[in-house]
């Protein structure tokens, strides 16, 4: 079994919500050419709704309601950093929820791929990362969340999650020290 870097919803529609999200860009970026290099799995993690496609649920307040109308397939609000973007033979997941494996090919992709460990950088941490932290515990999978590759709009509510919820499910450590240790 072996691990694998889920790179989660670097989009311009949520990027967007970001002053400047260059730093977790760049150290995120700088964490993908590593796995690259050594050959380790990498699999993205994105949300794109169908144009025209049925509408969520107005009681699903993220994209019922906060984000309804945006990240369509093929609009700008999809479209990820080109020092993200993913290389051929990299699977990129599409999921519809804040949750990483409800309704998304996510479970048999790691499966296919013979994860059993996950390092995780994404925005934001109070959607999508939160929401992989406890499902992937929940499907047992060991897991890495490297705090400063992951991020959120609300600096006060990245904290708390960096500090008391993650932890509580996963090792946490900086982009710095995953790279020094070479796993």
């Amino acid at each position: 079994m072996g691990s694998a870097l889920l790179v989660m919803d670097f989009q311009a529609g949520f990027l967007d919500l970001f002053d400047d999200p260059s730093g977790v860009v760049d150290r995120t970026a700088a964490v993908l050419a590593a796995a690259r290099e050594a050959g380790r799995a990498v699999v993205h993690l994105r949300v794109a709704f169908p144009p025209g496609g049925s509408p969520v649920p107005a009681a699903n307040r993220m994209f019922g309601q906060q984000f309804r109308g945006r990240m369509i397939e093929g609009s700008a609000d999809v479209a990820v950093p080109e020092a993200l973007a993913p290389r051929a033979g990299e699977p990129v997941v599409t999921r519809r929820r804040t949750g990483p494996f409800a309704g998304s090919d996510l479970a048999p992709v790691l499966r296919g791929l013979g994860v059993d460990a996950l390092v995780l950088a994404g925005v934001a941490a109070g959607g999508v990362v939160a929401s992989t932290v406890c499902a992937a515990a929940d499907e047992d999978l060991a897991l890495n969340v490297l705090s400063d590759a992951v991020d959120d709009p609300d600096p006060g509510l990245h904290a708390a999650l960096v500090g008391s919820l993650f932890p509580q499910h996963a090792r946490v450590v900086t982009s710095g020290e995953h790279l020094a240790s070479g796993s």
